[in-house]
């Protein structure tokens, strides 16, 4: 979120130390990580509008009391990935949830993301800036594939936004 912060507010003096003792002051973590409505909060806090939107859906078997994925869930993914594509293309960075470094065995893990690359109208991955790595340069405009994007992401998205 800091970096998301720093990308509304470039004067901004708040330490990553002094958000996360804001989120836990605020119960914006637990056991699992950053809840997402806490980043919300977090951001509202720093006069910048926030909203979380999911876009999967499940299917419950009362009989067989199990759940599934619902049939609509590929299209809510589209209309998810085009949300985000679309606010991206005006200028805005997009949180998302995802599985850490793209990969089954990673956590789950919160990145901006903050660009796409196209060629002939069709998009074929995402820039993101990486919190966990080394250093800020390190981890700055990082690329994944569309694909595998899709593959990973948890379905989450968290749209933020200036007051106007």
């Amino acid at each position: 979120l800091l970096m998301v912060l720093k990308f509304f507010k470039k004067d901004i003096t708040l330490s990553a130390d002094d958000l996360i003792i804001e989120g836990l002051a605020i119960n914006a973590h637990n056991e699992y990580g950053w809840i997402h409505d806490g980043l919300v909060a977090l951001a509202r806090n720093h006069e910048l509008h926030a909203y979380r939107e999911e876009f999967k859906s499940r299917l419950f078997d009362p009989a067989k009391k199990i759940m599934s994925v619902h049939p609509t869930e590929e299209s809510l993914t589209e209309d998810g990935i085009k949300k985000i594509i679309e606010t991206l293309r005006s200028g805005l960075p997009v949180i998302v949830s995802v599985l850490g470094k793209f990969n089954e065995n990673g956590e789950y893990h919160l990145v901006p993301f903050v660009g796409f690359e196209e060629k002939n109208g069709v998009v074929s991955g995402f820039y993101y800036h990486e919190p966990n790595a080394e250093s800020e340069k390190e981890g700055a405009f990082q690329f994944v594939e569309k694909e595998i994007f899709k593959r990973f992401w948890r379905k989450f998205a968290i749209f933020i936004y200036e007051a106007e």
